[in-house]
């Protein structure tokens, strides 16, 4: 996610400069034409590979099994009306702006790179059991967490609440 973030924001800085040095219908530089196509792929391909699933992927993740249905259904309904939003926008602020519109880009995906570095908590190769528990005791500054520590603590919570609800059971055969 922060590498995606990163290499959005590194694109749209590449589109940005080539938008404010070789100004549509103003200047015919073919050659900058060509390097705004090619940065508007490496974009897409950098967005869809990276960044475009997140909107699905996240509120999966980080909602637990009893509030994962609900938790998904208000991020989709979220997500809908701000993409409908930034299509509408986009036509206005780029006649109005210019290659000036595309400095929310940038700032978006550099902060998103922060937020993902600095408050998110890796999720990686965690069953969705874990996420309510990895998210209510990762510290707010994540780099600062010892995934060592959380990893042996999480273990035994989850013994612990198997064995508080009673769930193992034991049995002994007399001979």
């Amino acid at each position: 996610m922060i590498g995606g973030n990163l290499g959005n924001c590194v694109c749209f800085i590449i589109a940005t400069i080539l938008l404010a040095k070789f100004p549509p219908g103003e200047a015919n530089n073919t050659a900058a034409s060509w390097g705004f196509i090619v940065i508007t792929w490496l974009y897409n391909f950098s967005f869809s590979a990276t960044n475009g699933p997140l909107s699905w992927i996240v509120p999966a993740e980080i909602f637990d099994t009893r509030t994962r249905s609900m938790g998904v259904c208000i991020a989709t309904m979220v997500s809908f009306p701000f993409n409908t939003m930034i299509g509408q926008i986009t036509p206005i602020a780029i006649e109005k702006l210019g290659y000036k519109y595309y400095y929310l880009f940038v700032i978006c995906n550099f902060t998103n790179a922060l937020f993902f570095w600095a408050i998110q908590p890796e999720t990686a190769k965690r069953p969705l059991e874990e996420m309510n528990y990895l998210f209510t005791n990762a510290p707010i500054f994540v780099p600062t967490m010892n995934m060592k520590d959380f990893e042996q603590h999480d273990l035994e919570h989850r013994v612990a609440e198997v064995e508080r609800k009673g769930s193992v059971t034991s049995h002994t055969d007399e001979v």
